[in-house]
């Protein structure tokens, strides 16, 4: 899979709404809300779950504000559907808010914070190795290096692990 395949896959993923970035006196942008178009991700066996998995995204805008190295997106994220491509059974998850922080750092690496519900798809070649596909409701903190590799650094709140329940 290609690194670019592999942004898209994770940027679908991560479901988004919230609070928003304090105002400063140094210049920012911002962009105004845009509407998150309808997605469909297909997953195969061993990357997200060890089953094939679809993502279905509906609804949902975001609005993001970048001031320096930092980008701050919140909005209200896509209601999901996620479905057991092999068994056929779904789960379906109604969007409700989180915020996104993603902080370029000098060697082009980021770390990245996320707050509110969002859905996290660890494949194999991140740090700690999936698949695992887990919808949290709290804090999650990662990094991401060039080869787009996921270091988890921390996770707080609920945690729902979504192949377990497909399966």
């Amino acid at each position: 899979m290609t690194s670019t395949r592999t942004r898209a896959l994770r940027g679908a993923t991560v479901a988004l709404v919230a609070l928003g970035l304090a105002a400063s006196a140094a210049p920012a942008q911002a962009t105004p809300d845009v509407a998150t178009p309808d997605s469909t991700m297909a997953l195969p066996a061993g990357l997200a779950c060890t089953f094939p998995v679809t993502v279905t995204g509906t609804g949902g805008f975001r609005h993001e504000h970048t001031k320096g190295p930092v980008t701050t997106t919140t909005g209200l994220g896509q209601n999901l559907t996620v479905t057991n491509d092999a068994s056929g059974d779904s789960i379906r998850l109604r969007s409700s808010g989180a915020t996104s922080v993603t902080t370029t750092l000098p060697d082009g690496s980021k770390h990245v914070v996320l707050l509110g519900a969002n859905l996290v798809i660890l494949f194999p070649t991140d740090i700690p190795a999936g698949p695992s596909m887990t919808l949290y409701k709290g804090r999650v903190e990662y990094t991401v290096d060039a080869a787009e590799t996921w270091t988890i650094v921390s996770t707080s709140g609920r945690a729902t692990d979504l192949c377990e329940a497909l399966s």
